[in-house]
C-alpha cells in the first residue's frame, strides 16, 4: 500500500510515511469492521490518492490525516451505496472534493440573500459559505431580538414588496430600531 499510495502522491511532491501507512491500514480495518465488508483488491486509499493528488488543497502537514478521512468516508459511502455503483464513481465523488476549480461560493443555487455585510468575495469554498452563515447569523440573532409583528409592520411599511424581493431585512430595519417592540423575553433583561 505504501509504495501505491506514494507514487500517485510523487507527482505532487508529496509522500506518506511508513506510520501514516499504517495508521491508514489500521483505519481501513476498523471502517470494514464497522461497515461489516470485506475488501477484495488493493485498499481504496491508494485509488484515493491518484484521485487528489494534485489538489492545491493537499498538504504534506495533514496528508495522512485526511486520506484517513476520505477512506473512512468511501468505506461509508460503499456501504450505504447500491452494490452496482463502482468503487471507482465513490473515489471520483471524494476526489471532486478536492477539485481544483470548485468554489461553493460559486456554485448556481438559491442563496440570493445578501447579507448587510458583504463576505469577502476573496474567501472560497466552504471559508466564503462559514463567513456568509456568520453574517446571517449576526443579522438574524438582531432581528431575533424585537417582536415579529412589529418587524412586519416596520417592513410593510418600509418595503411594501420586500417578501417578494430578495432584500436584507436587517438593512430594512435597522433604520427603524426605535420603532420595533422589543420581544418579551428581551424586555425583561433590558
Amino acid at each position: 500500500m505504501l509504495a501505491a499510495v506514494n507514487e500517485h502522491l510523487a507527482v505532487a511532491g508529496l509522500s506518506i510515511t511508513r506510520e501514516d501507512a499504517l495508521m491508514l491500514a489500521e483505519r481501513r480495518v476498523e471502517s470494514l469492521a464497522e461497515t461489516e465488508r470485506i475488501e477484495f483488491g488493493p485498499p481504496a486509499v491508494a485509488a484515493i490518492a491518484k484521485a487528489i493528488a494534485s489538489s492545491p488543497f493537499l498538504m504534506q502537514d495533514n496528508l495522512a490525516d485526511v486520506l484517513a478521512e476520505l477512506q473512512d468516508a468511501f468505506y461509508a459511502l460503499r456501504d450505504e451505496l447500491p452494490v452496482d455503483v463502482p468503487d471507482a464513481e465513490i473515489v471520483e465523488a471524494l476526489g471532486d472534493c478536492f477539485d481544483t476549480h470548485f468554489a461553493a461560493h460559486e456554485v448556481p443555487c438559491d442563496i440570493d440573500y445578501q447579507p448587510s455585510k458583504p463576505v469577502n468575495p476573496q474567501l472560497l469554498g466552504l471559508d466564503y459559505i462559514e463567513a456568509w452563515l456568520a453574517q446571517l447569523l449576526a443579522e438574524t440573532r438582531w432581528i431575533a431580538q424585537f417582536d415579529a409583528a412589529s418587524c412586519v409592520n416596520v417592513l410593510e411599511r418600509a418595503c411594501p414588496d420586500y417578501k417578494g424581493l430578495h432584500v436584507n431585512l436587517y438593512d430594512l430595519l435597522l433604520p427603524h430600531e426605535n420603532e420595533l417592540a422589543r420581544t418579551a423575553s428581551r424586555a425583561r433583561q433590558t
